[in-house]
């Protein structure tokens, strides 16, 4: 019963996933936004760090060839590395035929699925 149940879990999350992403997508929402370059402002604030000679060595070569100090050449691709992890985690890509088709989806549930949810947020917990 245990295979049945977290598969049932995972489909809820997932259906949690969909409608948190329709949501956002088909709303104006104006939450968190992610600067989309260096805003030039003054920097206020240090990130210390210890590295071995090798490495030293090879992020300074880098840095001389880009023309710019280590600093600089460290904190652009640390924020780059960065950026790209957040986003492939807070973003999914769809084409338009398929956010069309999520957004059907989304629009028109399942009857049974509609049930089950209702039955869901009207029976009490071990909260209640």
């Amino acid at each position: 019963m245990q295979g049945k149940d977290a598969a049932v879990g995972i489909k809820f999350q997932l259906a949690i996933l969909l409608i948190w992403v329709y949501i956002g997508i088909t709303t104006k929402w104006k939450g968190f936004v992610m600067p989309s370059a260096h805003t030039g402002e003054s920097k206020e604030l240090r990130i210390n760090m210890r590295v071995d000679a090798e490495r030293k060595a090879i992020i300074a070569r880098a840095a001389h060839i880009r023309h710019t100090t280590i600093s600089d050449f460290v904190l652009e691709n640390a924020y780059d590395a960065a950026r790209e992890i957040v986003a492939d985690e807070t973003q999914i890509t769809l084409t338009k035929k398929q956010f069309a088709h999520l957004c059907k989806v989304l629009d028109t549930p399942p009857a049974e699925n509609v049930k089950k949810m209702r039955k869901l947020l009207t029976s009490k917990t071990v909260l209640d």
